[in-house]
Order: structure tokens, then C-alpha cells, then sequence
């Protein structure tokens, strides 16, 4: 009994090793057409740093999701996703407020693009920018003093003090 136990064991291993295999992950649909463009008026809303989209999602049961992208200063493309359940994108991360082109498409289910859209957006300074304007350091009793008087957005900022020991290493 037990060496019948041992060998349905070994063969169930072997089973297993030689199920696994490496795939890449590809659409469960792969045929058909693109999905529908979003067509009508999308609504920008410029804000502090980022953009926000809302547009009217077509009533194609074949949409995954909506994707959205631009190339930052830095030659970048960021590219932004919302599920198809939701008719607003959040784009975020500019670091200037100038104009920016924004590409907005449609992904289906099958992996395949609708026809772009462009938009040129131009998002307001972000609130980092806006900080440093307005940041004073000073000597203080035992350190260094770190105020700021602009933060209208209320954002969430973390200032960090770094320094240079003797040695040449930075300290914080």
C-alpha cells in the first residue's frame, strides 16, 4: 500500500511539472472589430497638476476600458486607464501649467484601439510649484526654520531637509 501511495505520489508530481509551461498573456477575444470611438463633447477640467476628462461612453458592451495619454517634458508617455464602468479619467503628474496634447481612445476587449481623439489641455500650476514660490527658510534655535504660506489645494506635501556632512555624504 505504501509503495502504491509513493508511485500515484511521483506521478502526480510529474503531472504537475510537466503542466506548467510559460505562456504570455493575450486577449480572450481575439477576433473582431475595433471598439467604438468616443464620440460628442468631452468636458477638460483643468486643475492643479492634473487634468480631469469626462466624456461620454459609447454603449459598446465590447469596451475594456478608456485610455488616455500624453509625453510629459521629459519625453515621457504617460498613459492613464479607467474602466468601462466610468465615464472620468484623472490625468495627473504635469509639471508646468502650459498646453499639453492628450490622446483619448478606446480599448476592447480583444486588445484593439479605437480611432484617437486629440485634445490640448492646459492644467494649472501644480501645487508643489506653487510652495516652492512661496517657501522661506530661516535659521532657527538648533536648526533651520521651514515655512510655506501657499498651499490653496490643501495637497498633501512632505518638504524634506537634506545636508552635506563633512565627509561629503548626504544626510536628511
Amino acid at each position: 500500500m505504501k509503495s502504491l501511495n509513493t508511485i500515484i505520489f511521483y506521478i502526480l508530481l510529474l503531472l504537475c511539472v510537466y503542466g506548467c509551461s510559460e505562456g504570455t498573456p493575450e486577449p480572450i477575444e481575439k477576433d473582431g472589430d475595433a471598439p467604438a470611438s468616443i464620440i460628442g463633447d468631452v468636458s477638460i477640467e483643468n486643475l492643479s497638476g492634473m487634468v480631469r476628462l469626462i466624456y461620454p461612453l459609447p454603449a459598446d458592451p465590447s469596451i475594456l476600458y478608456v485610455s488616455a495619454q500624453y509625453t510629459a517634458e521629459d519625453g515621457q508617455v504617460k498613459e492613464f486607464r479607467a474602466s468601462s464602468y466610468t465615464n472620468t479619467l484623472s490625468l495627473d503628474g504635469f509639471n508646468r501649467s502650459k498646453d499639453y496634447i492628450v490622446e483619448l481612445c478606446t480599448v476592447g476587449r480583444n486588445g484593439k484601439n479605437s480611432s484617437l481623439r486629440e485634445f490640448t489641455v492646459h492644467p494649472q500650476d501644480p501645487p508643489v510649484m506653487m510652495v516652492r514660490e512661496s517657501l522661506k527658510i530661516k535659521e532657527d534655535w538648533g536648526g533651520i526654520s521651514v515655512t510655506f504660506n501657499k498651499n490653496s489645494t490643501k495637497a498633501n506635501l512632505s518638504i524634506g531637509v537634506c545636508t552635506i556632512d563633512s565627509i561629503g555624504d548626504v544626510l536628511s
